[in-house]
């Protein structure tokens, strides 16, 4: 397995995570 390839799916998996936790702010928990 690619080592270098691993981390870059993980840093993606990473952002993506970041970016759904940024919408989930913006749209979700800030209209409670």
């Amino acid at each position: 397995m690619n080592k270098s390839l691993n981390i870059k799916a993980a840093k993606k998996s990473i952002n993506w995570l970041l970016m759904a936790q940024d919408v989930g702010n913006d749209y979700g928990f800030s209209s409670h």
